[in-house]
């Protein structure tokens, strides 16, 4: 969660991959802009927040600049959906368009995490976010190519 706050993201990544040793892993995690929030919110998502977050992502727009940093990626996940904002907006109540995205979705994972059925669901929502790429949270595994 430190690739949307960066003005340079393909100087940062190749940075990164500097650090890496031949064959090395970055693991990569920022919200994804294609996401369910960033469909169904759009601008009103609270991850669009200039000038805290430069820039967002997508699933191509990340893989191209992966490689074009020298690292090859070899796995693509997009994952959770935390609702809290996109319930605010149906209900149309500006006073819960103020939700704490991050506090609302410590408690939705907690809740998913009490008992093994709710893990279980878990697991499968996820599976089913990163089938059709609608996670909120875009994650890349990359390696160093050279």
């Amino acid at each position: 969660e430190t690739l949307e706050h960066v003005n340079a993201p393909v100087c940062f990544l190749s940075d990164a991959a500097c650090w890496l040793r031949r064959g090395g892993l970055l693991y990569i995690t920022t919200p994804n802009l294609r996401g369910l929030n960033g469909r169904i919110l759009g601008l009103s998502w609270s991850v669009v927040s200039p000038p805290e977050h430069i820039v967002l992502w997508t699933v191509p727009a990340l893989r191209s600049a992966v490689a074009k940093a020298g690292l090859r990626v070899f796995r693509v996940r997009t994952e959770g959906f935390n609702p809290s904002e996109a319930l605010a907006l149906v209900r149309r109540r500006k006073e819960e368009n103020l939700v704490d995205r991050n506090k609302s979705a410590v408690a939705l994972s907690e809740a998913l995490s009490r008992t093994r059925a709710r893990r279980a669901l878990k697991t499968a929502i996820n599976g089913g976010l990163n089938i059709l790429r609608l996670g909120d949270t875009l994650k890349v595994w990359a390696r160093r190519i050279g």
